[in-house]
């Protein structure tokens, strides 16, 4: 009897940490230093997303060239900027370079957001605000670097 417990709470607590759609893996990565922009970005998460009732978009993050490097700072920079184009009905951010999403399903585990042609060297920030399929919302950002 003792080993049935074991097991069910082991397989309700698998559950529960998977409850969640969150990003498990992306191209570019987060913090990469790149020498060419990319042409698109791949989110893959935990679970599968609703995209009809999620957002996505990519930002260029206006900062002075000799800050580049420094991971903490633009990661603060990041987040002012993720929490103004991720609010409820708030005015929008200039600066958006993404064309949308390449990914056409309802659903998917795997997302990919289209670049707008001739990205130049920057900081780009990577945001989301996802609806699992479960119904729970996450939402996450992060920065890649395109240098000269």
């Amino acid at each position: 009897m003792r080993a049935f417990w074991m097991i069910a709470a082991t397989l309700a607590l698998a559950g529960v940490a998977h409850a969640h759609a969150y990003l498990v893996n992306s191209s570019p990565v987060e913090n990469v230093l790149l020498r060419r922009p990319p042409g698109e970005v791949r989110l893959s998460f935990t679970e599968a997303v609703e995209l009809r009732f999620s957002q996505f978009a990519v930002y260029a993050l206006e900062v002075p060239n000799e800050r580049w490097r420094e991971a903490g700072w633009l990661q603060e920079q990041a987040k002012a900027l993720a929490e103004k184009a991720l609010s409820a009905g708030g005015v929008k951010p200039a600066g958006r370079v993404d064309a949308g999403l390449k990914t056409r399903a309802r659903t998917a585990e795997n997302v990919v957001i289209a670049l707008r042609p001739g990205l130049g060297p920057g900081v780009y920030v990577v945001l989301w605000r996802v609806l699992s399929v479960d119904s729970h919302t996450t939402q996450g950002f992060f920065v890649f670097v395109v240098e000269p």
